[in-house]
């Protein structure tokens, strides 16, 4: 059960029984986060990729942030209208 929550990798390479003086090894361990990566990081990359989609809308053009503007103040009178805000 704690090796799903700890989640520890390891990365070595085992020494085989025919080396007398074994060569050079290296051993990394790595350990990740579950609550983090669960609760953290894939919402923010749910979320990053959603503004990398509405970033198309960004053109640098003053006319297209006017109509953005009268657009969210449509969407809002409307709302407002039919008393769901």
């Amino acid at each position: 059960m704690t090796k799903q929550i700890v989640n520890v990798k390891k990365e070595y390479k085992n020494f085989d029984e025919e080396e007398i003086f074994p060569q050079d090894r290296a051993f990394e361990t790595h350990s990740g986060d579950v609550f983090e990566e669960q609760l953290m990081k894939k919402p923010a990359h749910w979320i990053l990729y959603y503004f990398k989609k509405a970033g198309v809308f960004q053109t640098g053009k003053i006319q297209h942030y006017l109509l953005y503007a009268l657009v969210f103040l449509i969407i809002i009178f409307l709302l407002t209208l039919l008393n769901w805000i």
